[in-house]
C-alpha cells in the first residue's frame, strides 16, 4: 500500500527531508519560481557581506530539516513530534493521513474530504494493490485551506508517484524505493506567514536490514517564496539539487550540492551561488542545528566556508581569491547566523 511505503519513508523522508507554508484559502499565492524571472549573475562575495551571503546560501539546508528556518516560526503553535518539522515529513504526512482513510480503494478513485480543522482536500489516486508497493502507484492531492493537527494549514497541489521499488518496503527493513513528486503552488500557512513551493522532487529511501535508512532528495528545480505579514521577504530556487545521506535513529548525516538563485534585500537584490559539501552535515535529533560538518559557498570570485563547530556555534571563513586561503574569519551563534539572510 502506498501509504505504508510513505510511512516507511517517513523516517527516511524526514532524514532525507529531504523534500515541506496567511490564513485564507488564497494566501501565499506568489510564484515560488519568481527568483528565476530576474537576470542573476554569480554574486560578489566581499569582506563586508560574506556573513549574509553564507546565511542566504546555506538556508535551503535548514529548510530541508526545519520549515521554521525558512519562515521564522511557521510551525509555531503546531504540535509536532521531535524538534522540527521538515518539508519531507510534512509532505509525506499529508498523504499518509488521507490515504489511510480510503485504504479499500485500489483500482483508482477521486474523493474529497473535509479536513479536521477546516478546509477540504481532494485526492486523485491510482494503485495496483493495497498489499504491496508497485511502480506506477500514484496520487495527487489538492488542498483548499486544509487544517489538520500537527501541520501548518496548506493549499495547492502535490503529486507523488512510485518510480522504482525493490524488496518489501511495507513489511521489511530490506528494500529500496523512489518517489517522484511535484509541487504546484503548494503552500504551507501559519497565521501571517506562508511558504509557497513549486517544482519537482525525487525522494529515495533504502535499508539493508539495519536501523539506518539511506535517504536522498534531488531534482532539477525547486522554488520557494516566503511571505510574512503580506510582504514577500524572500524567494529562491534550487537548481540541479541533491541532498544525500543517512538517518540513524534520528541522527542525520547529509551531503548537499546545488545551485541557488534568489533575491534578498540584505544582499541588494538578485543573487546566484553554488554550494557543495566539504564534510557531511550532522544533525542530532535533540537539536535544530548541525553539530559538525562544513559547506563551501562559491560566488565571484571569493568563497566562504561554513563550518559547524557544535550545535550552538558556527565558523565562517572568507577566502577573497577563492583559493582556500582564509582572508578573515568569524565565529557566531547559529541563532544569530539564521537571522542574517
Amino acid at each position: 500500500m502506498l501509504s505504508l511505503i510513505l510511512s516507511a519513508c517517513g523516517g527516511g523522508g524526514g532524514g532525507g527531508n529531504d523534500a515541506g507554508n496567511a490564513g485564507t484559502s488564497n494566501a501565499g499565492t506568489s510564484d515560488a519560481g519568481a527568483a528565476t524571472s530576474t537576470t542573476t549573475t554569480a554574486a560578489t562575495i566581499t569582506k563586508a557581506n560574506y556573513s549574509e551571503v553564507a546565511s542566504a546560501a546555506v538556508s535551503p539546508v535548514g529548510q530541508v530539516l526545519n520549515l521554521d528556518q525558512l519562515a521564522g516560526s511557521l510551525t509555531s503553535g503546531v504540535e509536532v513530534n521531535g524538534t522540527s518539522l521538515s518539508l519531507g515529513d510534512a509532505t509525506l504526512d499529508i498523504y499518509k493521513r488521507f490515504r489511510a482513510r480510503n485504504a479499500a480503494l485500489v483500482t483508482g478513485a477521486v474523493y474529497t474530504e473535509s479536513c479536521s480543522g477546516g478546509g477540504s482536500i481532494t485526492v486523485n489516486e491510482s494503485i495496483a494493490s493495497d498489499q504491496s508497493v508497485t511502480v506506477g502507484d500514484s496520487a495527487s492531492i489538492t488542498a483548499a485551506n486544509c487544517k489538520e493537527s500537527g501541520l501548518p494549514a496548506f493549499n495547492g497541489k502535490l503529486s507523488l508517484k512510485v518510480t522504482a521499488v525493490s524488496g518489501d518496503p511495507v513489511n521489511s527493513t530490506r528494500y529500496s524505493m523512489t518517489l517522484a513528486g511535484a509541487y504546484d503552488n503548494f503552500t504551507f500557512i501559519n497565521g501571517t506567514e506562508s511558504v509557497a513551493i513549486n517544482g519537482d522532487i525525487a525522494i529515495s529511501a533504502s535499508q539493508n536490514g539495519s536501523s539506518t535508512v539511506n535517504v536522498g532528495i534531488s531534482g532539477s528545480a525547486l522554488g520557494f517564496s516566503v511571505v510574512q505579514s503580506g510582504a514577500t521577504t524572500g524567494s529562491y530556487q534550487l537548481k540541479g539539487y541533491s541532498f544525500i545521506g543517512t538517518d540513524t535513529n534520528g541522527t542525520i548525516s547529509l551531503s548537499v550540492k546545488y545551485s541557488l538563485t534568489g533575491t534578498s534585500p540584505k544582499l541588494g537584490g538578485p543573487y546566484a551561488f553554488s554550494v557543495d559539501t566539504l564534510q557531511p552535515i550532522v544533525v542530532n535529533s535533540s537539536s535544530d542545528h548541525p553539530s559538525s560538518g562544513a559547506l563551501i559557498v562559491r560566488g565571484a570570485p571569493a568563497t566562504v566556508t561554513v563550518t559547524a563547530l557544535n550545535s550552538s556555534s558556527v565558523r565562517l571563513d572568507y577566502s577573497e581569491n577563492g583559493d582556500g586561503t582564509v582572508s578573515t574569519t568569524r565565529t557566531l551563534a547559529w541563532t544569530e547566523f539564521d537571522t542574517l539572510k
